[in-house]
This record gives structure tokens, C-alpha cells and sequence, in this order.
């Protein structure tokens, strides 16, 4: 199953965001400091977003599938994100996901499991062979990684701005969205919810 953590929380309990928002709006408008979180509230609201671009969330997210790293981590703007390496990584014995159609048709599931585990086994196989003739590591990970499905659980972190973030849910909460990003999505929004409700409103879908 996939998880989202968001992983510096701590930066936004307490009005946390809209203070360093409005420390960093206060000199537009030539505030005293004491009126930061108010500052910040309002230019949430107003749409002036400047001075919460250097303010980022951060989330690692686990057991998600390759091709829905793919899809999020092609936005750009406002991000920063670090994929786990397939090179890197020995996948042998992956986890993967498997979608809600296949699921609701057991004999869909039971195609995909097979097929699932034979690429696990082959893909093991294939690293011993190359251990064996003395190619291990990075190397043997990277020549064996091209019979990994797209749908194979891994791990990435990625932060947003506060714009950036608005956009994901945006797009990705949206029914156009692919179901396995839309559901990450449902999970992104839920985290930032958790210190920062007064986002509810702007983490929607753009699609109604």
C-alpha cells in the first residue's frame, strides 16, 4: 500500500506556514513583524503567492509504483525530488502494484500475479548470472533493471511549494488523473491537510 509522510511537519504546526510566509511578505507591505501570520492568511487568499516560494513541503512516499513516480515527479515547477535508483538497488523480491480493475477480475489478477512473479524470478536469476561471472553491483543492478515492470514499488522524495502543491492536486485529484496517482494525491492532500487546513479549499480538483 502506498504511504505519504510529510516529512517536516514540525515546520508547519502552530500557523507554522503563513508566518514564514508573512516574514517574508512583511516588507511588501512594510508590516511589523507581529502581524506575520495574518499577512501570510492573507496573501493565501489574495492569490500573491511570492513570498511563500521558498517555503517547501516535503514527503517521502513509499510502495509506489514506477509509473506513477513518472507522472508526479514531471512537475517541475516549484519542486525538488530524489528517486530511488534502480541502479543503486538490488530490486530482487519487489512489491508491485496492481490496479482496481485488475483486482475486481480474478482472472485479469491472476494473469498479472504470474506474469509479476515470473519477471521477480528472472530478474534475480538474471543478477546471479552476472554475479557469477564476476559483474555485481551497480553494474549487474543496471544491466538486469530493463525486465523491471513499471508498475514495481519504490521510493522517491519530493517537495512542493506551495503553488507547486495546489497545482498537483489540481491535476491529480482530477477523474482524468490515472487511478495509482490520483489515490498518491488523495494521500499528499490528507498529510498537508492534517497542519494546514486552511489549504482545504485550494487542494481540489480543477476538473469539478
Amino acid at each position: 500500500m502506498m504511504k505519504v509522510e510529510l516529512l517536516n511537519k514540525q515546520d508547519f504546526l502552530n500557523d507554522g506556514l503563513f508566518e514564514k510566509w508573512g516574514n517574508s511578505a512583511l516588507v511588501c507591505y512594510n508590516s511589523p513583524q507581529e502581524d506575520a501570520i495574518k499577512i501570510g492568511k492573507a496573501c493565501l487568499n489574495s492569490g500573491h503567492y511570492s513570498g511563500s516560494r521558498g517555503i517547501y513541503f516535503m514527503f517521502k512516499f513509499t510502495n509506489v509504483p514506477r509509473s506513477c513516480i513518472d507522472q508526479a515527479t514531471r512537475h517541475d515547477v516549484g519542486t525538488f525530488k530524489n528517486v530511488q535508483s534502480f541502479r543503486y538497488v538490488n530490486k530482487s523480491g519487489f512489491s508491485y502494484y496492481t490496479s482496481d480493475v485488475i483486482n475486481s477480475i480474478p482472472e485479469a489478477k491472476k494473469i498479472y500475479d504470474e506474469t509479476m512473479d515470473i519477471v521477480a524470478n528472472n530478474y534475480s536469476r538474471l543478477v546471479n548470472v552476472l554475479e557469477d561471472n564476476g559483474i555485481t553491483g551497480e553494474v549487474a543492478n543496471q544491466s538486469a533493471r530493463g525486465i523491471i515492470p513499471m508498475n514495481t514499488n519504490a521510493e522517491f522524495v519530493m517537495g512542493f511549494t506551495v503553488e507547486a502543491l495546489i497545482n498537483f492536486a489540481n491535476k491529480r485529484l482530477c477523474t482524468r488523473a490515472e487511478e495509482h496517482i490520483r489515490k498518491l494525491a488523495k494521500l499528499i492532500v490528507k498529510e498537508v491537510l492534517g497542519v494546514v487546513p486552511e489549504l482545504e479549499s485550494k487542494l481540489v480538483p480543477q476538473c469539478g
